[in-house]
């Protein structure tokens, strides 16, 4: 399951990218804008520019996930810490899980945009 997420997550990572930055040029507006049309945890995580603490968690969840799973690897069985790593790698996945959802809205949102526009040339055609 790991080899899977490490595939997903940056071609996510990397289409919500293209996609938030192709919007932006598009629209002439910063790809952290968010409309009435963005969903309300969106709105929320984005707020003051992911300075807030569903933002935090979200950004929490892309860059610690990955620590805490190598650290993971560092940590011999007996130790104590291992309880409190596998703890920090369980919140980790559901920071990354929101961010991942946010993602995957953005990506869809601009999927969504270049259908409509394909449609508005098809008929113009």
């Amino acid at each position: 399951s790991d080899a899977v997420l490490c595939i997903v997550i940056p071609t996510t990572e990397w289409m919500a990218l293209l996609a938030t930055q192709m919007e932006a040029a598009s629209q002439q507006k910063h790809w952290k804008a968010t409309d009435e049309n963005t969903p309300w945890l969106l709105r929320k995580i984005f707020e003051d520019g992911f300075k807030n603490p569903l933002g935090g968690f979200a950004i929490a969840g892309i860059f610690f996930l990955p620590l805490a799973k190598v650290a993971r690897f560092g940590v011999a069985e007996e130790s104590g810490l291992v309880f409190y790593i596998n703890l920090i790698i369980g919140v980790m996945y559901l920071g990354r899980a929101l961010a991942f959802g946010a993602e995957v809205w953005l990506i869809s949102c601009y999927l969504d945009k270049v259908l409509e526009d394909d449609v508005k040339d098809t008929k113009t055609s």
